[in-house]
């Protein structure tokens, strides 16, 4: 049987992302608008099926953190780096292999492999990745350094909150009582939230989500 699952790979060199990866999987590192882990929820339209990372948190628990892989992982199942923060709104093209920056960024295993050759974080995607595989290229943003969270920040919440308010009931921030907004990039109220009159919404270096 094919599997159509995902699995996020913590490599060596996501952990060593301290100190945030001396208390939490890199997978659950916020990125940008939403959790590294979500964002790949999100392009692949189902929930991320295992995680292979630092064995002193493989019984991490918060609401949503898929449980350590464990076993063989069947063929088929895609296995991504943890390291990368694929930008929302933007299609995974159908391939065998994922690329960015000249760099594997996901794999589509074409026979079973048992997820301790994952464990200590040594093994290259690009190991992974079979003659003739078909590739496609992704986008988004290579965490290679635990400042690169802060680097990158404002290009992800720039590319983010766009895709993020087009799925959500907003209110025209223009329409409300005491209300100014400066700037010409969009701002999304969400229906609900709360603007006190008097407030100024300064979109002029990027897009405002309430």
């Amino acid at each position: 049987m094919t599997s159509r699952a995902m699995v996020l790979y913590e490599d060596a060199a996501a952990r060593a992302l301290e100190p945030f990866a001396l208390t939490r999987p890199v997978s659950e590192f916020r990125t940008g608008a939403v959790l590294l882990r979500e964002r790949w929820a999100l392009l692949v339209h189902r929930e991320i099926a295992g995680r292979v990372g630092a064995p002193h948190l493989a019984a991490f628990d918060e609401p949503g953190t898929p449980p350590t892989a464990r076993g063989l992982l069947a063929a088929g199942t895609i296995i991504a780096n943890a390291r990368f923060a694929p930008a929302l709104g933007v299609p995974l093209r159908d391939a065998d292999a994922w690329t960015a920056d000249g760099r594997v960024v996901a794999v589509r295993l074409g026979a079973a492999l048992d997820a301790a050759a994952l464990g200590d974080g040594s093994l290259a995607l690009e190991s992974l990745v079979a003659r003739g595989a078909r590739t496609a290229v992704a986008t988004g943003w290579w965490i290679d350094r635990a400042w690169d969270l802060v680097r990158h920040l404002g290009a992800m919440l720039a590319s983010d909150i766009p895709v993020i308010g087009a799925t959500l009931v907003v209110r025209d921030p223009q329409q409300m009582d005491g209300v100014k907004v400066v700037g010409t990039h969009p701002v999304y109220i969400e229906d609900g939230a709360v603007v006190e009159p008097l407030v100024l919404l300064d979109a002029e270096a990027g897009p405002l989500l309430v």
